[in-house]
């Protein structure tokens, strides 16, 4: 038989479904304390020894080594320096990587050619008359082919020509980049041992 309900008994309201769960949460983190303690402690581990990491990478970074050289170009009558610059002309190997380059200059373009004993030869395979004599790869003196092929020789002799200007010994070598920029430039170094012009 079903009893009918006691009008003076409601469903319990919000906060006390609330206080209700609330204890009942408590209960249950209580005998997981050990991993709570864990949980919350593990994030706080990790952010502790990033900044310790952090400081001490700064701390190594901060030493005058890692830093971009400077020197006084300035001094009053008392030789107290009253104006100091840092750049590349004023650091150690170490030193130039941390320095800032304002306006880098341009690299001409480099053109990379095979190493010495293995450009093209007359052979029998190839038996041109423009080619040097085998005999060039034993002192390393072969000069560097370039195939430029076309219908019209004229057209395609003319083109070589702009590609590869002759050399002027009058050619201004106090501006380096200027030179560079009125000659063939050419690299047998793997570009993948050395980016640096040699």
């Amino acid at each position: 038989a079903i009893l009918p309900m006691d009008s003076r008994r409601r469903p319990a309201g919000f906060l006390t479904q609330a206080n209700a769960l609330l204890r009942k949460n408590l209960c249950l983190q209580k005998r997981n304390l050990k991993t709570n303690i864990g949980i919350t402690i593990f994030p706080i581990l990790i952010c502790v020894l990033l900044l310790v990491l952090q400081n001490i990478i700064n701390n190594e970074l901060d030493k005058p080594k890692y830093n971009c050289g400077c020197a006084c170009v300035d001094t009053d009558m008392y030789g107290t320096c009253r104006k100091r610059e840092c750049g590349v002309q004023y650091s150690t190997l170490e030193q130039v990587w941390s320095c800032a380059i304002p306006s880098p200059p341009r690299w001409p373009a480099l053109i990379q050619v095979p190493q010495p004993q293995f450009r093209a030869v007359r052979t029998v395979s190839q038996p041109f008359d423009d080619l040097p004599d085998p005999s060039c790869r034993d002192s390393l003196s072969c000069p560097a082919s370039v195939l430029i092929t076309g219908k019209d020789r004229g057209f395609a002799e003319s083109v070589a020509g702009g590609l590869f200007p002759v050399f002027a010994p009058t050619l201004n070598v106090t501006d380096y980049l200027d030179a560079l920029s009125r000659i063939v430039v050419v690299s047998s170094f793997d570009a993948q041992l050395s980016f640096f012009l040699l």
